[in-house]
């Protein structure tokens, strides 16, 4: 699952990379397991970097050296998140609360609320593009005997857990905000179609297999 994850992350961050390589990406949860990877991943490949979490943990060092600018946020309050985006080009939202202990009511605030208030805010700051790392756990667990999970799929069996219910109406408000569609999976070349000048995708992620889908252009 570790690697499968860290693919997409990579691949998904490939796939923002323009030839001009000037853009400024916003990444949240960036002071976690997967945010810190997609900070290093997007460094690599050329991003100006601004990185966000509650903290910076014991990931302080890391920003400095590799010249990622941090600013502390709380994405479940909404008032001060154009300041957060100001001079963003792109955001990669991975922050996301994951442990089944968590109260609901925190969860919701963090995995659906949170959302919400970051894409009125990339919205209204107008930033060009705006990804959501999701889980494919949305659909369920039979997986569709194994083949790759799209937007589309129906969901076979119920979420299992509170992770992946808060999960389903954040990727279905994101989803709400596209006019077209992408797909691509890690064999794939992605392939776009654009109508206006704002992409809107969702990345998900699948543990059965090292297949993943992304869904939206707007």
């Amino acid at each position: 699952m570790t690697t499968t994850l860290l693919t997409c992350v990579k691949v998904t961050i490939m796939t923002m990379t323009r030839a001009t390589r000037d853009e400024k990406l916003l990444i949240t949860g960036a002071a976690g397991f997967t945010g810190h990877h997609a900070v290093i991943e997007a460094v690599k490949a050329g991003f100006s970097v601004r990185a966000t979490d509650v903290s910076s943990r014991y990931y302080s060092a890391m920003f400095e050296a590799l010249g990622v600018e941090f600013v502390k946020a709380d994405l479940t309050q909404r008032d001060g998140l154009e300041v957060l985006l100001d001079g963003i080009d792109g955001v990669f939202h991975v922050a996301g609360i994951h442990d089944y202990s968590t109260p609901r009511e925190l969860m919701v605030a963090v995995n659906v609320n949170a959302v919400e208030n970051l894409c009125d805010a990339c919205a209204s700051a107008g930033v060009e593009r705006f990804i959501h790392l999701s889980s494919a756990g949305v659909y369920g667990y039979d997986w569709h005997d194994k083949t790759p999970v799209k937007e589309d799929a129906s969901k076979l069996t119920p979420p299992l857990n509170v992770y992946n219910e808060t999960y389903d109406p954040a990727q279905s408000m994101v989803h709400g905000r596209n006019t077209a569609s992408i797909t691509r999976s890690n064999t794939s070349t992605p392939s776009v179609t654009k109508r206006g000048s704002r992409c809107w995708e969702v990345v998900t992620t699948s543990k059965a297999s090292s297949t993943w889908r992304t869904c939206a252009a707007r």
